[in-house]
């Protein structure tokens, strides 16, 4: 749960690495990706998870690998 709530401000902590990727269009709207490397220190769904912000910086989407299942999923905010 720390993690839902600590996002984004999380990402500027040390250990945490970050790059911009090239934009996702969906149903019309052009959304920045943020693509993050989370610390082994931190635990979550899998260590590299992608990030998609509206144009008001709002996240709309994060896409991750569910350990459990071993497959890719999108939750959408």
């Amino acid at each position: 749960m720390w993690n839902y709530l600590a996002t984004p401000f999380c990402f500027t902590m040390p250990g945490f690495v970050t790059r911009e990727l090239d934009s996702h269009t969906e149903n019309g709207q052009i959304w920045r990706v943020l693509e993050v490397t989370f610390p082994d220190s931190v635990p979550t769904h899998c260590k590299v998870q992608k990030f998609y912000y509206d144009d008001n910086f709002m996240l709309r989407r994060m896409d991750y690998t569910a350990g459990v299942v071993k497959g890719v999923a999108s939750h959408y905010c």
